[in-house]
């Protein structure tokens, strides 16, 4: 079970199935230290509009005796590393995962420009993590992602929610185990997150077990292991955005 999760939805987002009271509530119930609430971006079909990212920061960051923090999974929408949401948004946000989705209108690419897009979006300092990269809608050259990674310093995620896709349609997980063993070679971090759309889902790792990868995520890689240590990524990351 995640202590930090970074990478869940609300109703906001369109195909979600629970309100953010819920989220919070469910999350204190899981004995979470930190939920992260990261919608989808108004590119997704009946994700919120761009003014929400606008105005969902008026929220406190502790309801219910629960930390949590709000930010948006933004739409990767060309090769140049354009997203659905402008920067002026992005800049309230606590938290910005960035990633291809077939449903924010991303036709299916090569590995090459898949990671070409990835890559370009890891040089806006406005992002903080990159979601499900090894998607198997959308495969990219691994090798190139994570030295990008590292030299950007933006981690990749392991999305469980993803890893259940693969389980479903038969498709093997090998991408996903050299990306988290060049990120260990690099020693370099990555984040685990559930992408719960539903409360019942937040916290649960536990296909990580079920693939067989929990000897190859060891805590020292694995970024969202130590509260202190997400505080101060993401603090790092606000303070490199304003220069």
């Amino acid at each position: 079970m995640l202590k930090i999760d970074l990478h869940t939805h609300t109703l906001v987002s369109g195909h979600a199935t629970n309100t953010i009271f819920e989220m919070i509530q469910v999350a204190r119930e899981k004995g979470l230290e930190l939920l992260g609430l990261a919608e989808h971006g108004p590119k997704v079909e009946g994700g919120p509009i761009a003014s929400y990212f606008h105005h969902s920061i008026r929220l406190p960051r502790r309801l219910f005796n629960m930390n949590f923090i709000m930010g948006v999974e933004a739409d990767i929408m060309d090769l140049n590393g354009l997203l659905d949401l402008n920067d002026r948004h992005l800049r309230l946000q606590d938290i910005v995962l960035a990633g291809i989705h077939r449903e924010a209108g991303w036709t299916i690419k090569s590995p090459e420009e898949n990671s070409k897009a990835i890559i370009e979006v890891m040089k806006n300092p406005l992002v903080h993590f990159i979601s499900h990269p090894c998607d198997s809608n959308a495969r990219i050259e691994v090798e190139k992602v994570v030295k990008a990674s590292y030299e950007y310093q933006v981690p990749l995620e392991v999305n469980c929610l993803h890893l259940g896709y693969h389980v479903a349609r038969g498709v093997d997980i090998e991408d996903i185990r050299h990306m988290i063993k060049l990120v260990r070679d690099y020693r370099w971090k990555l984040i685990i997150s559930s992408d719960a759309h539903v409360a019942t889902a937040i916290g649960d790792d536990s296909i990580i077990d079920k693939m067989k990868l929990r000897d190859l995520l060891s805590e020292d890689i694995i970024l969202n292991s130590s509260l202190t240590d997400v505080w101060n990524f993401l603090e790092e990351k606000r303070k490199k955005a304003k220069t």
